[in-house]
């Protein structure tokens, strides 16, 4: 009886365990890692379209300063306004990246220094 129970266990489990998503998958990390890279990069040569290339159709940016950005166009056009005022100088570094799935978490730290591109005249 013990047996039989351990049989049909098994045979229900079976094509759960092979839907299970990927846990911190070594191809995964990597990406996320170069990811990580490659943004900094595309930020620091003012390239909106180098930022986009980094994203998916349904990304979102959100920063503290402006509204958040919904889709590729709408993040493209922050980041062209952005760079059309000021120039970055960012740097990244990830000491941790948790991939579940289709979610991946990096950790971090990252310094950015902004220079506006122009002075604008006081009063």
């Amino acid at each position: 009886m013990k047996i039989r129970y351990a049989v049909i266990l098994s045979v229900v489990l079976l094509p759960v365990s092979a839907c299970a998503q990927k846990v911190n998958d070594a191809a995964d990390v990597r990406a996320i890692k170069k990811s990580m890279d490659d943004f900094p990069k595309a930020v620091n040569a003012a390239d909106a379209n180098g930022v986009i290339a980094l994203m998916t159709d349904k990304a979102i940016f959100a920063d503290l300063s402006a509204p958040v950005a919904v889709g590729k166009d709408a993040i493209r056009s922050h980041f062209q306004s952005f760079f059309d005022h000021f120039k970055a100088d960012l740097s990244t570094s990830v000491e941790d990246v948790r991939v579940t799935g289709d979610l991946a978490v990096a950790r971090g730290t990252f310094t950015n220094k902004v220079t506006p591109k122009r002075k604008e005249l006081h009063r």
